[in-house]
């Protein structure tokens, strides 16, 4: 093993401290969950319609093609929460 100390041909320098903030969560409104369910639900890259179906019925017990009042029954059971910069 070579020898990495003081007068060795490897140059030295000092770390610098990396301070990462950590993420802020703020709560959205309530009366917007619903609005936030309905896209998740219909948010691109599902393979098909039928996968959108088959998940809004898995994940949060409603057809993919749930009314407003549906959504706002069921968004109580899923907080919605906002990722900011510190």
């Amino acid at each position: 093993m070579a020898d990495q100390g003081r007068g060795s041909s490897t140059a030295w320098a000092p770390r610098r401290l990396q301070v990462s903030l950590a993420p802020v969560l703020r709560e959205v409104p309530p009366e917007e969950w619903p609005s936030v369910l309905r896209a998740y639900i219909r948010r691109d890259g599902r393979a098909s319609p039928r996968a959108a179906a088959r998940a809004a019925r898995y994940y949060i017990g409603v057809d993919a093609d749930a009314s407003h009042a549906e959504l706002r029954r069921v968004a109580v059971y899923y907080p919605v929460f906002r990722i900011e910069e510190q």
